[in-house]
């Protein structure tokens, strides 16, 4: 079996975090990276038959230049967010045939940040949850 779902420790299950109370206890979040170029990254490993969708939906408590949120398909940047979003967003994108490596990644900002991160700059987390591999 090749559909492989694996997290490093950088990631938890939400019942595992007890910041996630208020959140959906299915979702599963990143610990935040710390250092210049620190990331959290959340790897799925899947033969697509057929072209096929792939949807989330996430919340995302991130904000440049602390750090930005972004979708790798097979090594390839294929969406980024860098500014905060209230509540929950759905993410979209189609996938090819094939064996796909999808890695979520929360990726710090690549210099110092002379300033304090405020309440309304997010903590440096994103939650996913609802993740599916819709045949089309």
């Amino acid at each position: 079996n090749r559909d492989v779902l694996s997290w490093n420790v950088h990631w938890l299950t939400g019942n595992q975090n007890t910041d996630m109370v208020s959140f959906d206890p299915h979702s599963i979040t990143n610990i935040p990276a710390y250092g210049i170029h620190g990331a959290s990254d959340l790897t799925l490993k899947i033969h697509v038959p057929n072209t096929a969708t792939l949807r989330c939906v996430a919340m995302l408590h991130i904000q440049m230049p602390f750090e930005y949120f972004a979708i790798f398909v097979n090594g390839v940047r294929r969406h980024t967010v860098e500014v905060r979003k209230e509540g929950w967003m759905e993410i979209k994108m189609l996938l090819l045939s094939g064996d796909q490596t999808i890695v979520f990644r929360i990726q710090n900002g690549g210099h110092h940040v002379p300033f304090q991160r405020l309440d309304n700059d997010g903590s440096g987390r994103v939650w996913l949850d609802q993740c599916q591999i819709i045949s089309q």
